[in-house]
């Protein structure tokens, strides 16, 4: 039975040999080869600057610039360090207001921010009243003022506007409520400003001071921004963990000044090697901060559904799924005393995995478009193998031979396979070993993030194995999408025009509809398994270029939703399959 189903199978293997469209694969597969090897030119990874910061050409220089640089310093990181800490212990104490008003608006008391702007007013009312009685006036004292306060004020202001941008902090502030506060704050700033103002008579100020007193503008601003900005809260688990790390990290880093002092004098100990011991330091402080301000994000957005979260003015660049992969990768690295620099990042599109590219780098860029044209030979050869010769009527003449009808079928998928499995494993070694004779290997672990929950270290070898492993699986997944139409429409064209239909749509989904959670539940949405190994997400509304290629990772989705999904597509695709093909009749 096996002899006689190989034979099969090798008969449905030469049928395809024969077909001239495998030879036209196979150039367009050639040329794709050549472009990716002449157009690889990812971006090496940033190490943020740091160690370009540590100049000198001597570890003794180095070890001073790492101690009292004016830009990048052992103090200044340690700072950092600590205020971060600072405001997981004020939200610990259930001081979360005024955290809230601090991580959004910058320092709010003292001389700074809007309380800043309240008590400076006060002096500014003061010396503005001590003038009236005077013959002359010096409105000097009085202008300073007025200018600290717009300085105030104009900080406050950039502060807000940078944290929507680039924080994602408008999170704690509904979008009714951070368009009122910023209205208000735009018109305390242009009253204050000397913006097309007359200055020089003290009536100019005091018609500053009785609009700002008859509305209260001062007053308003500061309560509005501790009764509007949402409380920050942390769950007693994540701040337990939060102060393990740091009191973790802090040793860490107390290891790493006194190792430098003991390597300064060291001759075995090269100044790279030097240098770059001292960068962990930096990158530590980087990874416990945001460590714990994407971990106050997390906890605010967790439990929101959808309607609500709506409200909140920063919700549609808040992407949950990136907010568990970075807190799980910052999680581990600081747990283990790692940095980012001492290991490789998963395989992407335009970014090295390592600190330059190397020959895994290549694979995956190659192997990018390579699988796009082989999962299209695989639709227009299964199409051909049944619509096709259903159309010509081969596929009577062979269900004439004693063959049991789900056997043709499986044959003729397997063969289908076979070739695409053979030319996607050839595309790999072609790429391979240019790479390794044109850019070298990197046998750097590389740190997975596996569904965002769970880090671990791969070597790249075997990381690129998944990968070549999932792009196995999703060439049978469109195979079988395939040889369902055919069973469906048994017409070759029609047969091609709906898989490519279908194949199109599944590019341009990230483009029409990124801001739907529907994504995560589409037929064809998750078959990238490949992105759960890590940085492979879309935010709300954010597409870039490599959706192309690789349908990214939607909002509220999962593994477990993808695998679930997509075994169910496959499943369905499998029984209208065999269900039609078994039952087929045939007319004289």
């Amino acid at each position: 039975m096996m002899l006689k189903f190989n034979r099969l199978v090798g008969g449905e293997l030469y049928k395809i040999v024969m077909r001239p469209i495998i030879y036209v694969i196979t150039a367009i597969l050639a040329v794709v080869l050549f472009f990716s090897c002449v157009t690889f030119d990812p971006v090496n990874r940033i190490d943020n600057g740091y160690y370009a910061s540590l100049s000198g050409n001597n570890k003794n220089t180095i070890y001073e610039n790492f101690r009292n640089a004016p830009t990048l310093n052992k103090n200044l990181s340690d700072s950092k360090m600590a205020s971060a800490m600072q405001l997981v212990e004020s939200i610990e104490n259930q001081e979360s207001i005024t955290a809230s008003i601090s991580l959004l608006l910058s320092n709010n008391t003292g001389e700074n921010g809007i309380r800043g702007a309240q008590y400076i007013y006060r002096s500014f009312v003061a010396a503005l009243n001590a003038e009236k009685t005077k013959t002359t006036p010096d409105l000097s004292s009085v202008n300073t003022y007025r200018q600290q306060i717009v300085d105030n004020l104009k900080t406050v202001n950039d502060k807000l506007k940078a944290s929507v941008s680039e924080n994602n902090l408008r999170l704690f502030i509904k979008e009714k409520d951070y368009n009122a506060f910023s209205s208000l704050l735009s018109r305390t700033l242009s009253i204050f400003r000397a913006d097309n103002k007359d200055l020089s008579t003290i009536e100019a100020y005091v018609s500053i001071t009785s609009v700002v007193t008859q509305d209260d503008l001062l007053s308003r601003l500061y309560s509005f921004s501790t009764t509007t900005i949402s409380d920050i809260t942390l769950s007693d688990n994540t701040i337990e963990k939060l102060k393990n790390i740091y009191e973790n990290s802090r040793i860490t880093q107390n290891e790493i000044v006194s190792n430098a002092i003991i390597d300064k004098d060291d001759e075995a100990i090269s100044s790279a090697e030097f240098k770059r011991n001292l960068t962990d330091y930096f990158y530590i402080t980087d990874q416990f901060v945001a460590l714990v301000n994407d971990s106050i994000r997390y906890e605010k957005i967790k439990n929101m559904n959808d309607t609500y979260a709506q409200k909140y003015a920063g919700y549609q660049i808040i992407c949950v799924y990136q907010l568990k992969e970075n807190i799980t990768k910052n999680t581990f690295l600081l747990k283990k005393d790692l940095t980012e620099n001492r290991v490789s990042t998963p395989f992407n599109l335009f970014v090295s995995s390592s600190q330059s590219a190397n020959a895994f780098d290549l694979m995956f860029y190659g192997l990018q478009g390579c699988s796009m044209i082989i999962i299209l030979l695989a639709m227009l050869t299964i199409a051909g193998q049944i619509a096709g010769e259903t159309q010509n009527g081969t596929l009577k003449v062979l269900l004439t031979r004693p063959f049991k009808r789900h056997k043709v079928l499986s044959a003729k998928i397997l063969a289908t396979m076979l070739m695409c499995v053979t030319l996607l494993l050839l595309c790999a070694l072609v790429l391979f070993v240019t790479g390794w004779i044109v850019y070298g290997i990197d046998t750097t672990p590389i740190l997975a993030i596996f569904n965002a929950s769970s880090a671990f270290r791969i070597s790249p070898f075997a990381l690129m194995l998944v990968y070549l492993g999932l792009l196995i699986v999703k060439i049978f997944f469109y195979t079988i999408m395939t040889t369902a139409f055919a069973n469906i429409f048994k017409n070759n064209v029609a047969t091609i025009i709906v898989s490519m239909v279908v194949y199109f749509f599944v590019f341009i989904t990230p483009i029409i509809l990124a801001n739907s959670y529907i994504c995560a539940y589409l037929p064809f949405a998750g078959i990238d398994l490949f992105n759960y190994f890590g940085g492979a997400y879309i935010g709300n509304g954010v597409v870039n270029f490599a959706s192309i290629f690789s349908t990214p990772i939607y909002p509220n989705s999962s593994f477990v939703i993808s695998i679930i999904t997509s075994l169910i597509t496959i499943s369905i695709a499998i029984f209208i399959s065999y269900i039609i093909f078994n039952r087929r009749e045939f007319k004289e």
